[in-house]
């Protein structure tokens, strides 16, 4: 995986605060990038065929933040949102569907040596989303966390309206040594927890 460097000083960087007491039944694990399983059945001839996933989600739209939209961020005049563009036409049907999913895609470095990681953020509900507030907890299942009950707090100035069937990237801000821990996360070891959502839908 490579490291993405961003030169844009526009983008935007949520910083983060520490948040405890989640309640477990608020709270959502997830592992993997959120692509939703397919049903994997045998033909006669014993090849394996998967259930086709087109009729439970529409393909993905990326969408500009708004503080960058707002700064003179487009698609096409900016490396990185053109990056997650060719991602997202090679994947369109990520996210869970009727959920809100968290897909930790890559390490973003600034020129001043600062460090965050970017997120997808997948809304499959049935309302757009003009604030959302969830506390994270990110790392591994051996207990080494690089975010650990943080409040991330999503609001319109900031993301906009996150339509049906879009996608936005959050950066959080992260330290060196955590750095080093994304990078040695992978499906079978990543721990990921959204919970105490606080979620307001445009109707």
């Amino acid at each position: 995986m490579k490291k993405l460097l961003i030169i844009f000083s526009m983008i935007v960087v949520l910083f983060i605060a520490g948040c405890a007491g989640t309640s477990n039944d608020e709270q959502e694990k997830a592992q993997g990038n959120g692509v939703p399983e397919t049903e994997e059945t045998e033909d006669e001839n014993g090849s394996e065929d998967y259930a086709d996933v087109d009729d439970m989600v529409g393909e993905l739209s990326l969408q500009v933040l708004k503080e960058d939209e707002e700064a003179g961020i487009k698609i096409d005049n900016n490396e990185l949102y053109q990056v997650l563009q060719a991602e997202i036409e090679a994947n369109p049907l990520m996210g869970d569907p009727d959920d809100l999913s968290l897909f930790p895609y890559d390490i973003v470095e600034y020129e001043d040596g600062s460090a965050a990681i970017l997120f997808l953020v997948i809304n499959r509900l049935e309302h757009p989303i003009e604030n959302l507030f969830m506390v994270l907890t990110f790392g591994n299942d051996e207990g080494d966390y690089i975010f650990d009950a943080i409040s991330v707090d999503l609001v319109e100035e900031y993301m906009g309206v996150l339509e049906v069937d879009g996608v936005i990237p959050i950066f959080l801000q992260v330290e060196a040594k955590d750095v080093d821990l994304f990078y040695t996360l992978d499906p079978n070891n990543l721990l990921l927890e959204m919970g105490n959502f606080k979620t307001a839908f445009v109707e």
